[in-house]
């Protein structure tokens, strides 16, 4: 016997609903997190130049998957030279986003919960249909970060040295990405 679609899909609406409840109510605190980060690395970014670093092509916010498996919230917002993946020196700032990750584990404890129930449920195809079901929760951190970006671009610390094709995105590390700016 395996876990049934319709408690699949009902908990994944309701982990959903319960994410857009919790952005509803704390979506102006999460935006001044996540302007503050992009603050630090913004500075980070001057200090290095103003020690010789070249201007920066690339800002990206990863989600990391691999913090799915480890039961973490990291992300990592990285700025890159023109050079991308092959900056050997690129800038990092790790954020715990647990807004978002928080109701993902929420999920997934309630659908490891429910497999406990059946003798054959597979625990390794359960753990890939999880890692695969992140990417309904990864819309929701793309909102955060676009409603984040006014106040973003507006931060005095965004005055740095930028590449002539200067661009920010999210996305999965060195996979997908969504352009932000």
């Amino acid at each position: 016997m395996e876990l049934t679609t319709e408690f699949q899909e009902k908990t994944l609406e309701k982990s959903l609903l319960d994410l857009e409840k919790a952005l509803e109510i704390n979506l102006q605190e999460i935006i001044k997190i996540i302007v503050q980060l992009y603050d630090q690395l913004f500075i980070k970014i001057k200090q290095n130049q103003e020690q010789g670093k070249l201007p920066i092509a690339h800002i990206n916010f990863y989600i990391l998957r691999t913090s799915l498996k480890l039961g973490r919230y990291t992300c990592v917002l990285k700025a890159y030279t023109k050079d991308w993946y092959l900056d050997k020196e690129p800038i990092e700032i790790h954020h715990e986003a647990d807004y978002v990750y928080k109701h993902y584990y929420n999920y997934a404890n309630a659908m490891k919960s429910e497999q406990k129930k059946y003798i054959r449920a597979d625990f390794f195809k359960l753990q890939t249909f999880l890692i695969e079901q992140w990417d309904n929760y990864i819309p929701y951190i793309i909102f955060v970060l676009r409603s984040s970006l006014a106040d973003i671009i507006e931060l005095d610390s965004f005055n740095f040295e930028k590449d002539e094709n200067f661009k920010m995105s999210i996305g999965d590390y060195k996979d997908f990405e969504v352009r932000l700016l």
